[in-house]
């Protein structure tokens, strides 16, 4: 199944193990090799890479709150203050 811009189901999994280093040797060369002749791919890797980034920089805020980690979801608890006397 393609998208509106022409990137498979399969290219968007492909794209992603990329960006995280999950490919083969093989499968790595063959998508650069598809990335080199396609804008769209590289397009979309861009994209991806700019998300990834954005996800890394929000999870590292908020590990530097106060906060429970419950497996993966963060419950960010609100600083109390003691009122002033």
């Amino acid at each position: 199944m393609n998208n509106k811009i022409g990137i498979s189901n399969k290219d968007w999994i492909n794209l992603s193990a990329y960006i995280d280093g999950a490919l083969s040797e093989i499968e790595r060369a063959r998508l650069d090799k598809s990335l080199a002749e396609s804008k769209d791919l590289q397009q979309e890797l861009a994209n991806l890479q700019r998300l990834k980034a954005c996800l890394l920089y929000t999870s590292d805020a908020a590990d530097d709150l106060l906060c429970v980690d419950l497996g993966g979801r963060r419950i960010i608890k609100k600083k109390t203050t003691k009122p002033h006397m």
